[in-house]
């Protein structure tokens, strides 16, 4: 019995992790991958390197270095896989495409950030901006449908000094800022949160000459990937506030500096994060924001969308950090084998034009 338990507990494991429930049948698939601008500049020696991330990122991915056979030809990549599990074959093709980018930002906190907001939302008003940056109408969109009667009842008061609010706060009618009950700024670089109808208008608003010289010139302002966990409607995002702290805009740290990436769970699967491993010179870089930043936020952002912004509590040296950011574990293996790719990042945006699979007969 005993070892009888031991092999149920291993089986219900496996059957927990991406495509374990049902196994999929082993094929030998071939596809030929093209950048996807026909006009694009590119050289032979670009699509070597483009092949040689594809074979990193299938090898971190779990498929045997064997298994993976790529020639490169004039203008294409034909790439043939051995012994590939059906169930993983949407995954690897997104990770063959994939131009995935990792950055480490300084922020600013939100009581540093909370004046310029104010001002921002008082010149709006000044410039009569109400009208034009109206929120979306979440009422109308909730009531649709609804019967007459029953929006007759809406109390018309309520709604005028809703639309009063609106036209005398331009900027707040479309950013909550993120203040307490008594109206004190929560110390994080998360800034305010809007309704995802409401962020194309907030980046319009924020970019205007006028909005725009409010703010520190190397304040920078960067949406979630993901909606506010909080909010149970799944509607609201998240602006934070990032410090560029380089000449040329780039981040303190990047995926050039992380040449090996892992995917971390424990047994249930539920608790997610991403191992990362620094260069020399990432280590350097990361002990050194750590170092300066203690007792801020460090924001981590994904193809340039915030999925984390721990509070730093003490320095970290030696180039070795988890990361969290509400990762399904398929989401992070898939990371893992897009990031581990020696520091190489992709010279340009690949597609896939042609693929078979053929079923390796046992």
């Amino acid at each position: 019995m005993k070892y009888a338990s031991l092999f149920f507990v291993t089986c219900l494991f496996i059957l927990l992790l991406p495509g374990g429930c049902v196994p999929g049948e082993s094929y030998k698939v071939k596809m030929t991958i093209i950048p996807e601008q026909k006009n694009s500049s590119f050289t032979q020696e670009d699509l070597e390197d483009a092949s040689s991330i594809i074979r990193s990122r299938m090898t971190a991915f779990g498929v045997k270095d064997e298994n993976i056979k790529p020639e490169v030809t004039p203008g294409k990549i034909f790439l043939s896989l051995n012994n590939i599990d059906t169930a993983r074959l949407e995954t690897i093709k997104a990770i063959i495409t994939a131009t995935t980018t990792i950055s480490f930002w300084a922020t600013y906190d939100n009581p540093e950030v909370i004046t310029y907001l104010i001002d921002a939302n008082n010149r709006s008003k000044e410039l009569n901006l109400g009208e034009e940056f109206r929120p979306f109408d979440k009422t109308a969109a909730d009531t649709a449908g609804t019967d007459e009667l029953l929006l007759q009842m809406i109390d018309s008061s309520e709604i005028a000094a809703r639309e009063t609010f609106e036209l005398d706060n331009p900027m707040f009618a479309i950013l909550n800022p993120m203040v307490s009950s008594d109206g004190s700024p929560m110390p994080s670089c998360l800034i305010g949160l809007s309704d995802v109808m409401d962020t194309a208008k907030v980046n319009k608003l924020m970019n205007r000459e006028e909005i725009r010289m409010i703010f520190p010139r190397n304040l920078k302002f960067v949406w979630s990937r993901d909606p506010y966990k909080y909010d149970e409607t799944g509607r609201s995002f998240e602006l934070h506030a990032i410090k560029v702290t380089s000449y040329d805009g780039q981040p303190v740290l990047d995926g050039e500096y992380i040449p090996e990436a892992e995917a971390v769970s424990d047994r249930s699967g539920l608790n997610v994060s991403l191992k990362l491993m620094m260069t020399h010179e990432g280590a350097s870089r990361w002990s050194a924001i750590t170092r300066d930043n203690i007792d801020r936020c460090i924001a981590v952002s994904l193809d340039g969308k915030i999925i984390t912004y721990p509070r730093v509590m003490s320095e970290i040296t030696g180039g070795n950090t988890e990361i969290t950011g509400n990762f399904t574990l398929k989401e992070a293996q898939y990371l893992a084998a897009v990031l581990s790719s020696g520091g190489m990042l992709m010279p340009f945006k690949l597609k896939i034009s042609d693929l078979t699979t053929d079923k390796i007969k046992k």
